[in-house]
């Protein structure tokens, strides 16, 4: 059984949307659910503890909010600091 399964129907939808955007401000999140700030935060750690996405603090016209994005291993979804810690040297390299 996947952990999506195991979600109550306000999670599915969440992450569904979130999925759907391959990403998303949690700000935007609970505006497009048309649910409050305080149930969009708890949605969305509640979907990262289990694994379903990331949260990561960002900035949005001045204001603090996160950046939600599922977890997979898809190469689009790296975070600056992923492709920043890559090195440019295949393995088997002279320098690696």
């Amino acid at each position: 059984m996947s952990a999506v399964e195991d979600l109550s129907s306000d999670e599915k939808q969440a992450y569904e949307l979130i999925s759907s955007h391959d990403g998303i401000l949690q700000s935007d999140l609970w505006k497009e659910l048309d649910i409050t700030s305080r149930k969009g935060s708890r949605l969305a750690t509640s979907l990262a503890k289990k694994g379903l996405l990331t949260r990561e603090q960002a900035t949005s016209d001045g204001h603090l909010t996160y950046r939600l994005e599922p977890t997979n291993s898809d190469a689009s979804t790296r975070t600056q600091e992923e492709y920043d810690n890559k090195s440019e040297f295949p393995e088997d390299s002279q320098f690696a």
